[in-house]
C-alpha cells in the first residue's frame, strides 16, 4: 500500500512538474487606466457626400502623442471649451457615451526592469488605436457592438528598459456604441516575471529620450548695462531628427520672459554689443554664415553679412564701431589622382587653409581685410579705446614639440603696423585690462620659460594645465597668477583693473573665482552648482547669466547678483519633462593610492535602491590629461546607466588638469602605468566599501584615451567581467603617426618620447602588445571615419583577439568620427552600451540580440 501512494505522489510530482513547465507565459490584467474623455467631436462635411465615416477619427491626429505623460488630474490639452482631464477608471466599468460622435483616451504604464518582450491583448466593441510611447503601433477600426462579441487586437511589442506609455483612443457613435467597454492585459515569458509592472503612476527614470530629445539651455549671455538676458535654446523634435533653437529675452531683475526670437532654425549663440541695445548672432546658411545685428529696443533685424563661406569666430569693438573676424582660404588645389605631401598639414583637410583677420564696420557694412599671408590669425582682444587689436599666428615649427609656434602680436588699426609682444610653444592668446596698462595671458605652464612652473626639478609639466598672467606692455615684466593655483585656467575677464573672473577647472568642479590684482587672492564665487558651463558678466560687473549643472541636476540658466552676492534661477526649460523623473542619488568615494595621494570620485545610485540588493556596477574614467567632471547627461550618462541598474563609479586618476602641476604632470610619459594601477586599487576599495556591489559583475568603460586605458586595464588584471573602448588607442605607434592629433597630443602626453628613442613606452605601454594577456569580454565601439584615434586602433584588436580565441565584439558606426552624435545613430549606440552590459553582466542576452541579430 506504501508502494502504491509513493507512486501516487511520485506520478503527481510528474504531472505538476510538466504542468508547470508548459505553461511558460505570465499575465497581467490592466485593471486600471486614467481617461480623458469622452469628448464630443464634430465630423467633417462633404456636400452631396456620404456622412463621414467615424470610425476614421482613430487615424486622425487630434494631440501631440509624443508630448503626452499624463498623470491623475492633468489636463488634457484640447482646442474646445471643454478641456478634458485624466481621471482614475476601473476598467470592469463601462464608459458612457453621453451625445454625438466621442472621443476617448485611456492610458497606463508598462515598467520593465530589463529588456522584455511582450504581447498587449485589448478588446473593445469600439474602433480604437494603440500608441506606444506616441508612436501609433496598432488599431482596430470595426465598430461591432451588434454581434455582441467584442473585437480584438493582438500585438506583440519589444521594450527597453525603463518605464513606457500605453495610449488608447477611441471613437464612438451615440446612435451605434451608446456604452464603451474596454480590457487589456500584458503577456509575457515566465522568465521575465517580476521584472514587468502595469500602473497609472508616470513617475518614470531617466532615459536615452531625455538624453536626446528634451529642450536644452545652449548659451547664455547678458547685455552691457546687464539689464537684459539673453538665453539660447534649443530641442530636437521627438519623432525625428530636425532641431530647432530660438532666443529669449528676459528681464534681469525680474526674471519674466520679455520676447522671443523665433523663426531662425540654426541659432547657436549671441552676441550683445558693447554699447546700446544692440546684439549680433550667426546662422548656417546654404554655402555660408549669415551674421545679424538686431536693436533689442526696436525690434529691428538687419543682414550684415550674407553667406560668408568660412566664417570664423568674431568680436565687437569696445565703441560697438566695428566687428573683427577671422576667414578661412585655400592657400593651394591637389591634384584628384595623385597627391605630393609638401607639408604634414597636408594630411589634414584644413591644412591647405589659412584664416586670417577682417575688419566689419557697423553699420555701413564695408569689409577690410586687415591680415594676410601664412599662418593661422586669431583674434585675442580688441584694445579699450577700440585703437589697438591683439592677434596670435600659429604656424607649423617641425623643429621642435609640440611642432607648432603661437606669436602674440599688437596691431595698430590706423597704421596697421604691429608689434610681436611673446611667442610660446604650447599657444598662448590675450586680453587687455580695462586701463590699457596690462595683458591678461592664457597659456601653458612653459610659455614664460620656468615663471610659471610649478614642479620638482626634472620632472616635465602637463602642458595642457592651463595658467594665466598677467604682463605689463611697458616693462614687458609677467606675473604667473596661477602658479600656485591649483584649478587649472583658461584666461579671465576684467572687470575692472583690479578684478578679474577666471572659469576654472577645479578638480572635477567647474568653478567661477574671483581674483583680487592688489591683494592676489582668489576667491571662489559660492552659485550652487557643481559645474558651471558658461558665464557672462555685464561691463559693469554688476550681474551675470550662466549655464549651471550638477550631478543630478540637469542644464538651467541663472542669474548672479554680483553685489548682494545673489543666485538666482532665471529659466528651467526642461522641468516639465523632469517633473515626473526620479533620480538616484550620487555621493562622493575617495580613496588614497599607494602614495597617500587623495584620488577623488562619485557614484551613482540607481533611483530605486535597495542596499540589501547585489547590483552590477559600471566604472567609466577618461584616464587622459582631462578630469571626469561633474555634469549631467553627456555622452556617458551615468544617470541613465544608473536608471538601468547599476552602480556606476567614476573616478579621476592622476595626470588630470585642475589638481595643481605636481598631480597633472603624472600624465607625461605614463600611458596607463599609474592610472591603470590607481583605476585598479579604487575598484578594489570600491567593492570593499560598498557591499551591494556584486565584484564579480564589474564592467569597464572608457573613449578616446579611455578607451585606451579599457584595452590597457584588461591586459594587467582578470577582475572586470566586461568591457567596452569606445574610439581606443591599442597601439601608440600607429596612432602618434596615422590619428590628425596623435603626434600633437604625444608632444605632451609623450613628451620627447618617440618610436624611434623610448621603444619600451611605445610598445609595452600598447595593449595591442600585450593581446594575448585579455581574458575579459571586450566589445569595441568606433566610428568608422574617426580621424582622431583612427578605426585601425579597433580593428588590429578585434584580429588579435580573434586569433587569440577571447570574447570580442566590435562595432562600427558609419561615416561618424570620433564623437558620435548624429541623432540616429547616436540613440542606438548608446543603447549599445547598455545592451552590451546587460548581456555580460545580468546575463540578459536579449536587448543585444534584438539590436544585433545574427
Amino acid at each position: 500500500m506504501k508502494k502504491i501512494v509513493s507512486l501516487f505522489l511520485l506520478l503527481s510530482f510528474i504531472f505538476a512538474v510538466f504542468s508547470f513547465a508548459g505553461d511558460k507565459k505570465e499575465t497581467i490584467k490592466i485593471k486600471k487606466f486614467l481617461k480623458a474623455g469622452p469628448v464630443k467631436i464634430n465630423l467633417p462635411i462633404a456636400p452631396g457626400e456620404d456622412d463621414y465615416d467615424f470610425s476614421k477619427l482613430i487615424e486622425a491626429k487630434h494631440i501631440n502623442h509624443y508630448e503626452l505623460w499624463p498623470k491623475e488630474n492633468d489636463k488634457l490639452e484640447w482646442s474646445s471649451n471643454t478641456v478634458p482631464v485624466w481621471k482614475l477608471y476601473n476598467a470592469e466599468d463601462e464608459i458612457s457615451v453621453k451625445e454625438g460622435i466621442s472621443l476617448v483616451y485611456l492610458s497606463a504604464y508598462i515598467n520593465v526592469e530589463r529588456f522584455t518582450k511582450v504581447e498587449l491583448k485589448f478588446k473593445s466593441h469600439a474602433p480604437f488605436s494603440l500608441f506606444i510611447d506616441g508612436k501609433k503601433v496598432a488599431q482596430k477600426k470595426k465598430a461591432n457592438k451588434e454581434d455582441k462579441k467584442a473585437g480584438k487586437l493582438t500585438k506583440k511589442i519589444k521594450l527597453e528598459t525603463g518605464k513606457h506609455l500605453v495610449l488608447i483612443k477611441l471613437a464612438a457613435d451615440k446612435k451605434k456604441i451608446d456604452e464603451i467597454d474596454f480590457e487589456g492585459e500584458v503577456k509575457f515569458d515566465k522568465k521575465f516575471n517580476g521584472s514587468v509592472s502595469v500602473s497609472t503612476d508616470n513617475v518614470k527614470f531617466t532615459d536615452v529620450a531625455n538624453l536626446l530629445n528634451d529642450p536644452k539651455v545652449k548659451n547664455v549671455s547678458v547685455s552691457a548695462d546687464g539689464k537684459v538676458a539673453a538665453v539660447v535654446i534649443s530641442r530636437r523634435v521627438k519623432s525625428g531628427k530636425k532641431q530647432s533653437s530660438w532666443i529669449n529675452f528676459y528681464d534681469v531683475k525680474t526674471k519674466q520672459l520679455i520676447k522671443s526670437n523665433r523663426g531662425f532654425s540654426t541659432i547657436t549663440g549671441i552676441t550683445w554689443a558693447p554699447v546700446g541695445s544692440l546684439y549680433s548672432f550667426t546662422t548656417r546658411g546654404k554655402v555660408g554664415t549669415n551674421l545679424f545685428v538686431a536693436d533689442f529696443n526696436s525690434g529691428s533685424t538687419e543682414l550684415l553679412l550674407e553667406e560668408h563661406k568660412d566664417f570664423g569666430g568674431y568680436s565687437w569693438a569696445p565703441n560697438g564701431k566695428f566687428l573683427i573676424f577671422s576667414q578661412s582660404k585655400k592657400t593651394k588645389e591637389f591634384s584628384p589622382d595623385l597627391k605630393k605631401f609638401d607639408s604634414v598639414d597636408d594630411r589634414y583637410p584644413w591644412g591647405i587653409y589659412v584664416s586670417n583677420l577682417y575688419k566689419l564696420s557697423y553699420p555701413e557694412g564695408t569689409v577690410e581685410q586687415i591680415t594676410f599671408g601664412d599662418g593661422t590669425k586669431s583674434l585675442s582682444s580688441v584694445s579699450p579705446d577700440s585703437k589697438q587689436i591683439l592677434f596670435t599666428m600659429n604656424k607649423r615649427d617641425m623643429s621642435e614639440r609640440p611642432f607648432s609656434k603661437t606669436t602674440l602680436f599688437k596691431m595698430d588699426l590706423a597704421t596697421y603696423k604691429i608689434e610681436k609682444i611673446h611667442s610660446a610653444k604650447f599657444g598662448l592668446s590675450a586680453t587687455w585690462s580695462p586701463d590699457g596698462k596690462n595683458l591678461l595671458v592664457a597659456a601653458s605652464p612653459t610659455a614664460f620659460g620656468k615663471a610659471g612652473l610649478d614642479v620638482p626639478e626634472g620632472v616635465i609639466p602637463n602642458d595642457y594645465d592651463g595658467q594665466t598672467y598677467i604682463y605689463n606692455l611697458e616693462t614687458k615684466s609677467v606675473k604667473a597668477i596661477t602658479k600656485n593655483f591649483n584649478p587649472s585656467t583658461r584666461g579671465g575677464e576684467w572687470i575692472d583693473n583690479n578684478t578679474i573672473y577666471f572659469k576654472t577647472v577645479d578638480k572635477t568642479f567647474s568653478s567661477i573665482y574671483r581674483y583680487d590684482v592688489q591683494s592676489e587672492k582668489f576667491t571662489k564665487l559660492q552659485l550652487g552648482v557643481e559645474s558651471v558651463q558658461s558665464i557672462d558678466f555685464d561691463k559693469k560687473g554688476n550681474y551675470a547669466v550662466f549655464r549651471g549643472v550638477s550631478t543630478n541636476i540637469y542644464d538651467k540658466a541663472y542669474i548672479f547678483d554680483v553685489k548682494n552676492n545673489k543666485v538666482e534661477l532665471l529659466v528651467d526649460v526642461d522641468k516639465k519633462n523632469y517633473s515626473n523623473i526620479k533620480l538616484g542619488e550620487v555621493k562622493d568615494f575617495t580613496f588614497q593610492n599607494d602614495e597617500g595621494i587623495d584620488i577623488v570620485g562619485r557614484v551613482y545610485y540607481p533611483p530605486n535602491f535597495d542596499a540589501s540588493k547585489k547590483y552590477p556596477a559600471i566604472i567609466n574614467y577618461y584616464a587622459g590629461t582631462s578630469p571626469m567632471t561633474r555634469g549631467f547627461e553627456g555622452r556617458y550618462p551615468a544617470n541613465i546607466w544608473a536608471a538601468n541598474g547599476y552602480i556606476v563609479y567614476i573616478l579621476t586618476p592622476q595626470g588630470a588638469y585642475g589638481f595643481g602641476q605636481k598631480f597633472s604632470a603624472k600624465h607625461v610619459n605614463d600611458w596607463g602605468e599609474i592610472t591603470a594601477k590607481e583605476i585598479i586599487k579604487g575598484a578594489t576599495e570600491f567593492v570593499k566599501t560598498h557591499k551591494f556591489v556584486d565584484g564579480e559583475k564589474l564592467g569597464i568603460i572608457g573613449a578616446s584615451y579611455g578607451g585606451f586605458e579599457t584595452m590597457n586595464l584588461i591586459t594587467k588584471t582578470d577582475m572586470f567581467a566586461a568591457a567596452i573602448s569606445h574610439a581606443g588607442i591599442s597601439a601608440l605607434s600607429s596612432y602618434w603617426g596615422e590619428g590628425y592629433w596623435g603626434f600633437g597630443y604625444s608632444a605632451v602626453a609623450s613628451a620627447e618620447s618617440y618610436p624611434w628613442n623610448n621603444r619600451k613606452l611605445y610598445v609595452d605601454h600598447s595593449p595591442l602588445f600585450n593581446a594575448d594577456k585579455i581574458n575579459t569580454p571586450l566589445l569595441l565601439l568606433h566610428g568608422d571615419s574617426d580621424t582622431n584615434v583612427p578605426v585601425g586602433e579597433s580593428y588590429q584588436m578585434y584580429v588579435a583577439l580573434k586569433i587569440l580565441n577571447k570574447s570580442v565584439d566590435m562595432v562600427t558606426v558609419k561615416e561618424l568620427d570620433h564623437h558620435i552624435m548624429e541623432y540616429n545613430k547616436r540613440r542606438k549606440w548608446t543603447k549599445t552600451i547598455l545592451a552590451y552590459f546587460d548581456k555580460v553582466l545580468k546575463n540578459q542576452p536579449e536587448w543585444w540580440n534584438s539590436l544585433y541579430k545574427k
